[in-house]
């Protein structure tokens, strides 16, 4: 009795749904945005500004490259950074728009990175490759630039091992570096 816009909808909602009672510690918001833009979705039921742009464009690269897609992250309207998941819809072999997981940070970060101490002061944190901090133990130096924060609020203090290892993970693939910082 259903057309096959309102099943797929009716569908696509039990997904998210689904899913996101499976992955609520790390996904926020699920979102479905069909390829013209003209129909949304989203689990739980979003009150909430959502940056349709991001998204937007996100989508414009799925339907370009028919894949999978993580986002960069952006600043959120919580205050917070968050990023997307993308993955295709596909009925009958073709596209007809794209599943979003919003991933917040600071969900992230209590999961995977609060959890890893160095030495008996030190912590883990996570910055972009331009030295942004994305993921930090204090909220408020997240967005900041790590070298720029510390310059202005440590002007005395010597930063050669921390632009040491900014350098090294620049050039490097992967491994570890620890510097001693104040």
């Amino acid at each position: 009795e259903k057309t096959d816009k309102e099943f797929i909808n009716d569908e696509i909602l039990k997904t998210l749904e689904v899913f996101y009672h499976t992955q609520e510690k790390e996904v926020s918001e699920l979102f479905y945005v069909s390829l013209d833009k003209k129909n949304t979705l989203s689990f739980p039921k979003v009150d909430s500004l959502v940056n349709y742009e991001i998204l937007y464009d996100e989508l414009d690269y799925i339907i370009k490259n028919k894949k999978s897609y993580v986002g960069r992250p952006y600043l959120d309207s919580s205050d917070g950074f968050s990023f997307n998941m993308a993955e295709p819809v596909v009925v009958n072999g073709g596209i007809i728009g794209v599943i979003f997981g919003k991933i917040k940070l600071e969900n992230m970060y209590k999961l995977l990175v609060e959890p890893v101490k160095a030495g008996e002061y030190g912590y883990a944190a996570v910055k972009n490759i331009n030295g942004e901090i994305l993921m930090h133990p204090v909220k408020s130096h997240i967005g900041g630039n790590m070298v720029s924060f510390r310059e202005e609020k440590h002007p005395d203090l010597d930063l050669r091992e921390l632009n040491k290892l900014l350098n090294k993970q620049r050039t490097e693939e992967e491994g570890f570096y620890i510097y001693n910082s104040y």
